[in-house]
């Protein structure tokens, strides 16, 4: 007599739904120039999963508020499973002071990413908007578009 396998198959649905589902890959990795021109923002997987830092600058040197150079510095944290909006929620460290803000990072409709950050409520806060960096980083963290 053959074992019914449909029946193990029903079985095993709840527990395949019951593990966590691993995230597709983010649509906002990448490199994207920053909303003034004067930087290049690399989105990446990190330890605490996805995080943002400078891979580009116009004029290299600049140092964030600890004293580490700005090239490299990680400013962005957040979680890589999207919030029920769709955005990817977290923080960010505004480099030139060390505050710390409230965070949503999603690709909008156009292609750019934005980046939201605020204190509270979402209300009280700005969005930048992100094109993608099409151009070139050197090693010395300048770029060329």
């Amino acid at each position: 007599m053959a074992k019914p396998r449909g029946r193990f198959a029903l079985l095993a649905l709840p527990l395949l739904a019951a593990l966590p589902a691993r995230a597709a890959t983010p649509a906002v990795l990448g490199n994207w120039l920053t909303a003034d021109g004067d930087g290049v923002i690399r989105i990446f997987p990190c330890d605490t999963g996805i995080c943002g830092a400078v891979a580009g600058q116009s004029t290299p040197g600049s140092r964030a508020w600890t004293g580490q150079p700005l090239c490299g510095f990680v400013f962005i944290r957040v979680r890589q499973s999207p919030g029920e909006d769709g955005r990817l929620h977290g923080r960010v460290t505004d480099p030139r002071n060390g505050r710390v803000y409230h965070a949503e990072l999603w690709r909008g409709s156009d292609g750019a990413v934005r980046l939201r950050g605020y204190i509270g409520i979402e209300l009280f806060g700005s969005t930048e908007r992100w094109p993608a960096f099409t151009g070139t980083l050197g090693a010395d963290c300048r770029f060329t578009r």
